[in-house]
């Protein structure tokens, strides 16, 4: 079972995100609507090749997810509203935007018979009868032809017409933001500094020996695990180096649980924690 605990002597660690800014918010949209709409784009190129049901929202979600964490990151967005609206306008794209992508690919398919049909019309205007082939005009119309053709609902041997169809493209949807949240939401809840406003990120980390970190969690003053037969620890600072240091050990126990240690440091017990690690990775005189 993995476990977490944490201890702060620091009161002004910086577990809140930035302050909220209507440009910022403005320019974070324009850039989540580009990167809703690139998803939808790939999305209808994928379904040629793979498309399950539920897992193929759920991927969509996913990468959807995972370009806007990098997004948020590369821009250092660190509001927390305006990531989480900028995330709903991306999906509500990515996933109006397939079906926008697939109404116009129909709607150049069928306007060239169309074309031929109204040019032969005027050439042989006595041999050619009938109505001509009429592409959707719009996205609504598209959709609602759709709706009455049916979807067909994979291996299941099911075709949901009219409502039903719409509630599987409507299920398809949410399967896409809960996916998508799912990466961005734990993205958010990583610290931020809004003094330099950028997301702390690693800057020394690795695995350490059980009797190392046992001497890091003794001069940080944080718990030990009894148990622990591998231990590693970060050390996380903004871009700024403005802010406390984020101390995170992890002990993994023999019986297979994880204990995950936290704590801000001041820069005086930060250069402590350096020298034990300095010291452990001294080669040693023979």
């Amino acid at each position: 079972m993995d476990r977490e605990t944490g201890s702060s002597d620091v009161s002004s660690g910086p577990i809140g995100g930035g302050a909220f800014s209507w440009t910022w918010l403005l320019v974070w949209l324009a850039a989540c609507f580009g990167l809703g709409a690139i998803t939808a784009w790939a999305a209808v190129g994928a379904q040629w090749y793979f498309a399950p049901l539920v897992i193929f929202p759920l991927l969509t979600g996913v990468l959807l997810g995972a370009m806007v964490v990098g997004a948020m990151r590369v821009a250092q967005v660190g509001n927390r509203t305006t990531i989480v609206l900028g995330t709903l306008l991306a999906v509500v794209v990515a996933v109006v935007g397939q079906h926008y992508f697939q109404y116009l690919e129909t709607y150049e398919e069928e306007s060239r018979p169309a074309e031929a049909f109204r040019l032969a019309a005027q050439k042989y205007p006595d041999e050619v009868f009938g109505q001509p082939p009429r592409p959707p005009g719009s996205l609504v119309e598209f959709m609602t032809r759709q709706a009455e053709l049916g979807r067909k609902m994979g291996l299941l041997g099911y075709t949901a017409k009219g409502a039903m169809a719409w509630v599987s493209w409507t299920v398809d949807g949410l399967l896409v933001l809960a996916a998508g949240m799912a990466m961005v939401i734990p993205a958010t809840r990583q610290p931020y500094c809004s003094r330099c406003r950028s997301w702390y990120r690693v800057t020394r980390g690795g695995r350490v020996d059980v009797a190392v970190a046992r001497r890091i969690a003794q001069v940080a003053e944080v718990a030990e695990s009894e148990e622990a037969r591998s231990a590693r620890c970060r050390m996380l600072n903004c871009h700024g180096g403005c802010g406390p240091t984020a101390l995170e050990l992890v002990w993994q126990e023999s019986g297979g649980g994880t204990v995950l240690v936290q704590k801000w440091l001041e820069p005086e017990l930060r250069r402590s924690i350096d020298e034990v690690l300095d010291r452990a990775v001294e080669p040693t005189e023979e």
